[in-house]
């Protein structure tokens, strides 16, 4: 997939998720500017301007752009985004999911959004296309798998639940290759029995 290069941000040059504009009119992702402006710089980086005003605006218009795009680009159906959340964003969707400054409560909430689009068959395939399928197994297994069960407090153990949902629900529409990662380190298998038999259970096996 082409990204349309103002749909870029100018630092990480990846797909804006959560788009915010300077003072000189300038938009960036916001994770990278914050870094930028973190590390004790005062300017813009683009275009090089001294900023007399260093807040970051979110712009609401090139997200929904963005959205739009991406929805059309795989046949989705945009309205029924809407009938979940009025603001749901896919890009800033799958950036909550990635983000480790994203709390725990905010990647539940998350979830339970990408749940409802996974139950859809016409948004199933889609949502794999854009890379949420390997994003959920890595959120599973590393951010839950990695944790011993008896360790896991009542969060994680919804998070767990909550991406097991999505993954199951896209597990036959997608490539099986994508379980290799479970190879890479049998002591995360190994700490997931509950998740492996459902697995097994599920349709696809």
């Amino acid at each position: 997939m082409t990204i349309p290069p103002l749909f870029r941000c100018p630092i990480s040059l990846d797909l804006f998720t959560d788009p915010v504009t300077l003072c000189t009119g300038q938009t960036y992702g916001r994770s990278s500017i914050e870094k930028w402006l973190a590390a004790g710089n005062l300017t813009c980086l683009v275009t090089m301007q001294k900023l007399h005003d260093p807040s970051l605006v979110p712009n609401h218009t090139l997200r929904h752009l963005i959205d739009q795009w991406l929805c059309m680009d795989y046949g989705f159906d945009p309205d029924y985004l809407k009938t979940i959340d009025p603001d749901l964003s896919l890009a800033d969707l799958k950036h909550k999911l990635e983000s480790h400054e994203v709390t725990l409560t905010t990647k539940i909430e998350t979830l339970g959004k990408l749940g409802i689009l996974s139950k859809d068959l016409a948004w199933r395939y889609g949502l794999i296309q854009l890379g949420f399928f390997p994003l959920l197994l890595r959120l599973l297994f590393v951010n839950v798998g990695s944790r011993r069960q008896e360790k896991l407090d009542r969060d994680y153990s919804e998070l767990a639940e909550q991406s097991l949902t999505c993954v199951l629900n896209m597990l036959a529409f997608s490539k099986l290759d994508s379980l290799d990662m479970l190879k890479e380190d049998s002591n995360l298998a190994s700490e997931n029995p509950k998740f492996l038999a459902r697995i097994d259970n599920s349709p696809a096996s």
